[in-house]
């Protein structure tokens, strides 16, 4: 059985994007307060500071810091100078900050060439390679360049090299310890590596939240995963009930915000989420779909789609309608904006294998995954799935047997043992894959996961339908009833339904019944369901 499925508890965590991607998306712009005109007083005097430290050394260093600081601040007047020093030494100098330094000058580029320097076009291991060896020709040459030391983080995070990552993403901090775009790729690398506390502590810790929805945005969410009470929820709330800030900037704030009222049963969380849809960006989009899917916030207006690519936010939407080819390449669009996640990937792999039972669209997304995280053992386990779906039950089994149950984590058990079942259903032996089956559901019960206990069920269900089994129909039916929120958080389950009965009826047609025994009169069954 697959055993990485889409979120159920999406938070609205800051995108790991390039700076340039960033700015194009408007995470970078200064934050500017509707009632007051003097909120930049404090960010002035930091930029002073580096507007001096350059003229005083106009190195490649204080001109890189200028920038990536005033691109932020949004008095970009001010670091035009150190904007035409930076292009003027292009080759020594992240292609992302040449690229901020041609969009804070109006240069207009027709005909740049991204082929390495932008993760939607980085498809080989070869090319990360290549673009990592330049940067770090980069950082020798320019060791104060926050924002190549965070580029340089991605892209190790890409290959699954978490630990080269970690060194280059503390270095970015030390360097930048209020800057926003570290800030906000940091803590998402640390919720990448499970150390959400660690992306807690830099945010809080930094000088700049008090006045950064953005920042604030980050706290409120990254608070709601560790379980701890967030110190700027209420600040936020008021902001946005005050119209502090530009809806552009609050719209993260605001999903922030409507998800952790949600999670703490606040009432006020759907006018939260409608108001984040005033001028969303993206994550903020995909935060609104999330949680219409799960049932809790209005539906999202179409036409905010017209103008605002958002695959993410799509793939939601296309896996609502049960449009599974659509919904897959919008997984692959939303990997190529969020190359450092595995959750595109997880999500296209769940469509491939449970709504499609393609083999060979699971392992193209399993490939793909096994370069972010080469050590996870789930990914042997839903290759093996993907084998058995494409009729190899030897590649299957030799998968499957290099999981290793004892070392297994407690909640991970039921589908290994799950998927061994599904080989030997897949080998014939109905037997031995109800008992393995039955045995995976259990565990499932013990451990009080009634989702994972569902989805065994209904993948046995689905073995079951290939050998014709009588009474399966009484069981599909009760399932349908009694998981009916399961079946709303994972559409999917409607297509294995359908494949069930539509092979149900071809096998009675066939008359293949290996084993006229109905699941009812298995001992144990009727007590798991």
């Amino acid at each position: 059985m697959n055993g990485s499925t889409p979120d159920k508890d999406r938070r609205l965590l800051p995108r790991w994007r390039t700076l340039f991607e960033s700015e194009n998306h408007g995470e970078l712009q200064f934050s500017k307060k509707i009632k007051s005109q003097d909120t930049l007083t404090e960010f002035r005097n930091q930029l002073e500071i580096l507007i001096a430290e350059w003229r005083k050394e106009q190195s490649i260093e204080n001109a890189a810091e200028l920038v990536s600081t005033g691109i932020v601040v949004g008095v970009k007047d001010e670091v035009k100078e150190a904007a035409k020093s930076l292009i003027g030494v292009s080759s020594q100098v992240s292609p992302t900050l040449i690229r901020v330094s041609n969009l804070l000058l109006g240069n207009v580029l027709e005909h740049e060439d991204l082929s390495d320097e932008d993760f939607s076009h980085l498809q080989s291991v070869e090319q990360v390679y290549r673009q990592i060896s330049r940067l770090k020709i980069r950082v020798r040459a320019a060791p104060r360049d926050a924002i190549s030391w965070i580029e340089l983080a991605r892209l190790y995070t890409v290959l699954g090299q978490v630990n080269s990552a970690s060194k280059c993403v503390q270095v970015a901090i030390i360097l930048a310890p209020n800057n926003r775009f570290v800030l906000r790729s940091a803590s998402r690398f640390f919720v990448h590596t499970n150390e959400v506390g660690r992306g807690l502590y830099i945010i809080r810790k930094s000088n700049a939240i008090d006045e950064d929805p953005w920042l604030q945005a980050a706290e409120i969410s990254l608070a709601d995963i560790v379980g701890a009470p967030s110190r700027y929820l209420k600040k936020g709330i008021n902001s946005i009930l005050n119209k502090t800030w530009e809806p552009r900037h609050t719209a993260e704030l605001c999903g922030a915000a409507a998800t952790t009222l949600n999670t703490n049963g606040d009432r006020r969380a759907r006018k939260f989420m409608r108001l984040s849809m005033q001028d969303p960006n993206e994550n903020a989009l995909a935060q609104a779909e999330w949680a219409a899917f799960s049932g809790w916030a209005p539906e999202v207006p179409p036409e905010v789609y017209e103008e605002l690519p958002a695959p993410e936010a799509l793939t939601f939407r296309k896996r609502q309608e049960r449009l599974w080819e659509e919904a897959i390449q919008a997984c692959l669009d939303w990997r190529a904006m969020e190359p450092t996640s595995s959750r595109p990937l997880d999500c296209g792999a769940f469509i491939s294998l449970v709504a499609l039972e393609d083999g060979d669209k699971g392992l193209f997304f399993m490939e793909k995954i096994k370069m972010l995280k080469p050590d996870d053992q789930m990914i042997r386990n839903n290759m093996a799935v993907a084998f058995a779906y494409k009729g190899d039950v030897e590649k299957a089994s030799k998968l499957g047997s290099t999981l290793n149950l004892s070392r297994a984590a407690e909640h991970k058990q039921p589908t290994y043992i799950a998927t061994t079942g599904l080989i030997e259903y897949r080998k014939g032996s109905i037997k031995k894959g109800r008992i393995l089956y039955l045995d995976a559901a259990q565990r499932a019960d013990m451990l009080n996961d009634t989702e994972l206990k569902a989805l065994v069920l209904w993948h046995m269900l689905r073995e079951e339908s290939k050998f014709g089994t009588p009474r399966l129909e009484e069981i599909v039916e009760y399932m349908k009833k009694k998981y009916a929120n399961i079946r709303t958080i994972y559409p999917e389950i409607v297509a294995l339904e359908d494949k069930i009965y539509v092979d149900l009826k071809k096998s009675r047609r066939n008359k293949l019944m290996l084993d006229n025994t109905p699941l009812q009169e298995m001992t144990g069954f009727n007590k798991i369901m």
